[in-house]
């Protein structure tokens, strides 16, 4: 079927639907008057998954004793973000819409449950009472004096809305949407006034009054990320941050404040006192935007330096307590086995996330203070139950990157082994001595650090150092610990070593077979040919239509090829069709591997019943500072916590056989503004290190069927087109064997994709009058004029079309399309997880 894409016109549509979610004032009930429709099974199992998610998801930072709430607790509810304004996803392609009736608020949760509600409270939030500006009501010192008196408790309720295509602001402001469509040369009208950051005098307001009033107040955050709480977080007596919590959100919260549930998750972010605190506030929002924090991303910058968060990396409150013992440590080899036994000792059933972290030592390389290395949560422990978890890692995961050399080395000296649960809650169990430098990785010098360091000096931005100046965080004890610790001597030989392979920039080009008949993929099943065969019997508009799109047969010229169509769909926060899972950072915050697969598995199972092949999911980009405006479908400022939560989803996902999933957006998109244009101008190292590291991770152990490329730019060159990202280190270094594809209406759609290794141009557009450098007919005579004087290769051509064959060849459409058994075509075998967990029973 012909298809007119017009890119402009889908966009505008896209920031518009966001920014009717952002602002609307109305939803047309407090709870259902009649009974929604029944959902499909499948749906219906995914719902009941998410509210199990929220549930772990959900992060307690502060309890002075007010929860869990007694469930006879009278209760006023404050703020818009109840109800009104209570966000289950962020906006954009990440946002999965549903119908009203498939989401539930705090409020309704709390209604629907039967708590005694204060209907005065709440019905002052109906969009007639609300401010034109604020959308918060500005109660008097009399109605919140009263509304004490007449309950139990009070909760507040402050949300923030994100969305793809523009970052958080600081402050909040009436914000013309014309600024961020600068480049596109679009005005919307009007304005739009959205919060930021910071929290603003309306709100400070609100909080003082219910404070001096109300002896319980509990603060809901219904946010994407860390907001500046720092001025009111004394004054409350507990603060529970929720993020994003997906479609049955209310009910997890609700379960949660009522006790039903001991919360169990931990931040995969550092919460600042200050914005400024962050060390990418210096560097952060430009076109070229010089990534000038180094490898001091997140809690490695904040231990490194001694800077006191609000709250730290993993933090997380239970209503219960835990006790965690190290009964053993061991080393065979590279291989480091922790075994831990972790006790309830509180009065609550509850779950604990015992985390590993290895501290290296001083050397030629500066290095951050301490590094997440593993992690493993504990099923669900009774009051008296324990539970032995024995954690093994490899100590090349501690291994820092040397741009000098282009290799992975592990430095000589003393590697302190900690574990604790949080990465402010540590203590150190052994000290590991390598005694001699160790190249554990031989990769190449690839990615431009020149570049990085020369645009960083003529913008005149100092890039952070660990100095010897620099004195990290410390507490008391920690020497006594250090000195008390065994010693274990790690062999230098018996550390594994690699060498990354270097694929060709011209790779050879497939001959045609030597037959008169149309080779199709049933031949290549079916072995008569190989799919090279088919490949070299391509012509080159044949190969062009292969590439864009993943259109298959459905573009003329395969008609007869019978190749399937593999069906994309957004995104990191489930399934378009699907269930709204809670965002990817809420996900993050379970800690739990166990559950983010079973998280994959329910989308693969919606995926096969809409019949949708390539999940354009997870996203693993870096919570580099709090105001991207993407990073709620983003895991954490972590990569090892990223790429394992990422290789989790994937391989539940690719458990179904036949359906893939695609990691996005490679690399180094960690921003809104400007991104189809901006340039990240980053270090070899960070790169590798923090960006890449995630990806990586996901790669090696999880198997992706694609890997989507970003809009910007990485030191100078569209990531699309980089072929020493897409080729270089995707597939040589790291061993990738599915597709890349780029985003939607990129900068790298175009021949220059095909050269770097970039296989899919996404999506078909036969003609654009805005995206004219996406048009279909625009590309394929940019290739026949690339061919003709040499710029591309015929193989280069093919490569792409053969990487894109290949996993066309694993899908459940190929197979319903020739009517045999997926089982017959392809079956998803993972790779072992980056590092090992074994649990004995409660």
């Amino acid at each position: 079927m012909k298809k007119k894409l017009l890119a402009g016109v889908l966009l505008l549509a896209l920031i518009l639907s966001s920014l009717y979610f952002a602002t609307r004032k109305t939803r047309r009930r407090i709870i259902p008057e009649e009974a929604p429709p029944a959902l499909p099974s499948v749906l219906e199992e995914g719902r009941e998954l998410a509210r199990s998610v929220a549930e772990e998801g959900i992060v307690l930072l502060k309890n002075e004793g007010v929860l869990p709430l007694d469930p006879r607790s009278r209760v006023a509810v404050f703020g818009t973000g109840q109800h009104t304004t209570w966000w289950y996803h962020e906006g954009g392609s990440a946002f999965v819409p549903l119908s009203p009736n498939r989401v539930v608020t705090l409020l309704e949760a709390l209604l629907a449950y039967g708590v005694k509600v204060d209907e005065e409270i709440s019905a002052a939030y109906v969009p007639e009472s609300l401010p034109t500006k604020t959308n918060e009501f500005p109660f008097t010192e009399e109605e919140v004096r009263r509304a004490a008196e007449r309950n139990d408790v009070a909760l507040v309720v402050i949300s923030r809305y994100t969305s793809e295509d523009f970052d958080l602001p600081r402050r909040g402001g009436w914000f013309d949407a014309g600024w961020w469509f600068t480049y596109y040369r679009m005005q919307l009208q009007g304005s739009y006034y959205f919060r930021g950051w910071e929290l603003e005098e309306d709100e400070i307001n609100l909080i003082d009054a219910v404070c001096r009033h109300f002896d319980k107040v509990v603060l809901i955050l219904n946010t994407p990320h860390a907001i500046g709480i720092a001025p009111i977080v004394e004054k409350v007596g507990a603060i529970l941050w929720v993020g994003y919590p997906g479609e049955v959100g209310g009910y997890a919260v609700a379960n949660v404040i009522f006790g039903k549930v001991s919360p169990s998750g931990k931040l995969p972010f550092t919460w600042a006192r200050r914005w400024e605190d962050y060390p990418s506030s210096r560097c952060w929002g430009s076109q070229d935007v010089v990534y000038c924090e180094s490898i001091y991303v997140g809690y490695r910058y904040f231990d490194t330096f001694d800077l006191e968060p609000l709250y730290p990396f993993g933090f997380g409150l239970s209503y219960t307590s835990f006790e965690m013992q190290v009964e053993r440590v061991a080393v065979e080899g590279s291989a480091v086995t922790l075994a831990v036994k972790v006790t309830n000792t509180g009065r609550y059933p509850g779950k604990e996330v015992v985390q590993v972290y290895v501290t290296p030592p001083a050397g030629r390389l500066e290095k951050e203070h301490q590094r997440l290395v593993a992690f493993a949560k504990t099923d669900l422990l009774q009051p008296g139950e324990s539970q032995s978890i024995e954690i093994a890692f490899d100590i090349a995961s501690a291994a820092s990157y040397d741009e000098a050399g282009g290799s992975w080395i592990l430095e000589q000296g003393a590697y302190l082994v900690r574990f604790g649960n949080s990465s402010r809650s540590t203590r150190v169990v052994a000290k590991l001595v390598l005694p001699r430098d160790v190249v554990v990785e031989k990769a190449a010098v690839r990615l431009n650090s020149e570049y990085y360091y020369r645009r960083a000096e003529e913008k005149g931005i100092p890039i952070l150092r660990r100095t010897p100046e620099v004195k990290p965080w410390s507490y008391l004890g920690e020497n006594a610990e250090i000195a008390k610790a065994p010693t274990i001597v790690i062999d230098p030989e018996r550390i594994a070593f690699r060498e990354g392979a270097a694929p060709p920039y011209y790779p050879p080009t497939y001959e045609k077979p030597d037959a008169d008949a149309v080779v199709t993929l049933r031949d290549v099943v079916e072995g008569r040919y190989s799919l090279g065969d088919l490949v070299g019997q391509m012509s080159v508009e044949e190969l062009v239509d292969v590439t864009i799109g993943l259109r298959g047969s459905s573009a003329p010229s395969l008609s007869k090829r019978g190749i399937p169509e593999l069906v994309p769909s957004d995104g990191p926060n489930g399934l378009k069709a699907g269930t709204a899972f809670p965002a990817a950072v809420v996900r993050a915050a379970t800690w739990n591997l166990e559950l983010e697969r079973e998280v994959g598995r329910q989308v693969g199972r919606e995926m096969l019943w809409a019949r949708i092949s390539v999940w354009l999911a997870p996203g693993l980009n870096t919570h580099r500072n709090p105001l991207g405006g993407r990073n709620a479908e983003y895991y954490s400022e972590d990569p090892l916590l990223a790429g394992t939560m990422a290789a989790a989803v994937v391989k539940g996902v690719q458990s179904n056989n036949g359906v893939g999933a695609t990691l996005k957006h490679f690399v180094a998109n960690d921003q809104e503004a400007y991104r189809w244009v901006s340039d990240s101008i980053v270090s070899e190292r960070a790169l590798r290190e923090i960006y890449l590291k995630a990806f990586e991770i996901a790669v090696k152990t999880a198997k992706p069927w694609a890997v989507m490329s970003s809009y910007n730019k990485v030191n100078g060159v569209y990531s699309g087109n980089y072929f020493n990202l897409c080729t270089g280190v995707l597939r040589g270094e790291w061993g990738f064997d599915g597709f890349v594809m780029t985003d939607w209406w990129s900068r790298s759609y175009n021949f220059r994709a095909y050269i770097a290794g970039n296989d899919a141009l996404m999506p078909y557009t036969e003609e654009s009058s805005w995206a004219t450098w996406a048009a279909y007919s625009f590309v394929v005579n940019q290739v026949k004029e690339a061919l003709a004087n040499g710029t591309l290769t015929l193989g280069q051509l093919q490569r792409s079309a053969y990487n894109i064959l290949k996993v066309a060849l694993r899908s459940r459409a190929l197979a319903v399309m020739l009517g045999v058994s997926q089982s017959d075509l392809y079956t998803y075998e993972p790779p072992p997880d980056y590092f090992k967990v074994k649990k004995t029973q409660p």
